[in-house]
């Protein structure tokens, strides 16, 4: 989603009848509230070599999800 900048996904269950969206800050909660998810995270090598990539994201979080008070 980050990558192609995209902010919010549709859901549809059978015969594709909308029954939500989800969106980026859904999707990052959901991984930081379930440790198996977080196990599943890119490791130090992905990490590497994706730092400007990182650090976007880590920009994103900071600005949009958990934006100052």
């Amino acid at each position: 989603m980050q990558l192609n900048k995209i902010r919010r996904l549709p859901v549809a269950k059978e015969g594709n009848i909308l029954v939500g969206i989800i969106t980026d800050k859904d999707v990052f909660r959901a991984i930081m509230e379930n440790q198996d998810l977080v196990a599943t995270l890119p490791n130090e090598e992905f990490i590497r070599g994706n730092k400007p990539l990182l650090s976007q994201l880590g920009e994103h979080m900071f600005t949009n999800i958990f934006p100052p008070h």
